[in-house]
């Protein structure tokens, strides 16, 4: 049976994951191992893997470095997300005078760092032989740093060290930690790194462990928080890595980003979150662990994203969320198992699609529309979740919702709208969705259901009853 066998292999899956396998094992390469590739199979060259590999020979710019105030970036950021948290960046400083190291222009290398930061005086070693970064470092708008396959990062809490890049940063194969006890003077602190103002970044093939704090983005761990107004039109890629007890990997005003081929374990936040960036691309991503929210979010007007073929295991609250005009989204070909919320919700965006997902033993709703217009939930499969498996309300007057060929088994209720006014029925199978075919507004049509249980005969559903006359077309024209 399609739920016995797909609810084997998940908690199969999530079993191999209690312990996170080694870095270097890639989540696409996780999730053809558990079974679930044809589910989250995208189309040829979507999930992109890219193996660690030296960076190609160039002729690098004479670096050019010096001491700064930290406050000087710190204020930057805060022209655009605020001031929130920047205290306790700044309390966290074991140098009274706020210094970091700035690499004003040039490409530099992880060796260039430790040589400025002792020839400058502002950490006289080499972090005990290891790579113990114990002070901020800025990459300036000019400037490039390049972290390569085998080097190795490590942030120390106790002194306040974090990496802001305005310029670029291009990682690959590296990895990155924190040390240390809490800061005494800032409990909250956690180094972080943050691509901010025009910055680039290229992360690949890397490992990141324990960074981030705060409830913004700009701190949160790895992160993108872009100036609109200097925004470079390099590539954002972020593909291949693994992101370990993170608070939150995201992207904010960074149109065409892609995070791709992740692994994202036991974050303290959203597990991902993209915010006001177009065409935004979160491909292939593995979602694990005790996360305290959605796994991933795209806000506020990040229209024309793709959420495709990323598998989300527990957690808590929904799995994916599309919010507040992010118009013509598609999310397909997605797995949210198990989560202590719902599967899939989209709400105040319309012109959406929501197609082949498997959504399946959830604590809320399986797939949720609320305030979208013109919405298509086509050729999903909602198993077992303890709410209503397709849910619509809050509808604008003459809002269209297409339910097109999707698989409703044992779900607390098949389908249900409150203020949901037009759904358009077709093709849709309820033959397992028994006794609860409809809920909410649609309670008194369970006999129009159970009379086409495999949806042979498409219906127009309004909380009155059928609505008779040909089906109305419910692609987005605007």
């Amino acid at each position: 049976m399609i739920d016995k066998t797909l609810r084997e292999k998940l908690r199969a899956f999530d079993m191999t994951l209690s312990t996170l396998p080694e870095p270097g094992i890639q989540a696409r390469t996780l999730i053809d191992q558990a079974g679930l590739g044809e589910i989250t199979r995208l189309q040829q060259g979507a999930i992109q893997t890219v193996a660690a590999q030296t960076f190609p020979t160039v002729d690098r710019d004479m670096v050019d470095a010096k001491p700064m105030d930290a406050r000087l970036a710190l204020g930057l950021i805060a022209q655009i997300y605020g001031a929130k948290d920047n205290l306790d960046v700044l309390n966290a400083q074991a140098d009274p005078e706020f210094k970091a190291l700035v690499i004003n222009s040039g490409d530099a290398t992880l060796s260039d760092i430790f040589q400025l930061l002792e020839q400058h005086r502002l950490q006289v070693d080499r972090g005990e032989g290891r790579n113990l970064l114990k002070v901020p470092v800025i990459i300036w708008a000019d400037g490039a740093l390049r972290i390569g396959p085998g080097e190795s990062l490590t942030f120390l809490r106790d002194t306040g060290a974090f990496l802001a890049n305005f310029g670029r940063l291009e990682i690959d194969g590296a990895s990155f930690g924190v040390e240390g006890q809490p800061n005494p003077n800032a409990p909250d602190f956690i180094p972080f790194i943050v691509n901010a103002g025009g910055a680039s970044v290229k992360a690949r093939n890397s490992s990141f462990t324990d960074l981030g704090f705060g409830n913004e983005l700009k701190f949160a761990g790895f992160s993108v928080a872009r100036n609109p107004l200097l925004v470079r039109k390099d590539e954002i890629v972020i593909e291949n890595n693994t992101f370990s007890n993170l608070s939150t990997v995201g992207a904010s005003m960074a149109d065409n980003v892609v995070l791709r081929n992740n692994r994202i374990h036991g974050s303290r936040g959203a597990s991902l979150v993209v915010t006001h960036s177009l065409d935004a691309r979160i491909i292939g991503n593995l979602i694990t662990g005790d996360a305290p929210t959605n796994g991933i979010r795209l806000l506020q007007g990040s229209s024309r994203g793709v959420i495709a073929g990323n598998v989300i295991l527990r957690g808590n609250r929904t799995g994916i969320v599309v919010q507040n005009d992010s118009q013509r989204v598609s999310v397909r070909n997605n797995v949210v198992w198990q989560r202590d919320g719902g599967g899939i919700t989209v709400s105040k965006s319309s012109c959406g699609v929501i197609e082949q997902n498997l959504i399946m033993d959830n604590d809320q709703k399986g797939i949720e529309i609320r305030t979208g217009r013109n919405m298509i939930v086509r050729d999903n499969t909602v198993i077992g979740n303890n709410s209503i498996g397709i849910w619509v309300s809050a509808q604008e007057p003459g809002a269209l919702t297409l339910v097109d060929h999707n698989l409703l088994l044992g779900n607390d209720a098949g389908l249900a709208t409150a203020t949901g006014e037009t759904v358009v029925m077709t093709d849709n199978d309820f033959t397992r969705q028994f006794p609860r075919f409809v809920s909410g507004d649609l309670s008194s049509q369970g006999r129009v259901i159970a009379t086409n249980l495999k949806g042979e005969t498409p219906m127009i559903l309004t909380a009155g009853g059928l609505q008779d006359g040909p089906l109305p077309d419910v692609s987005c024209v605007e």
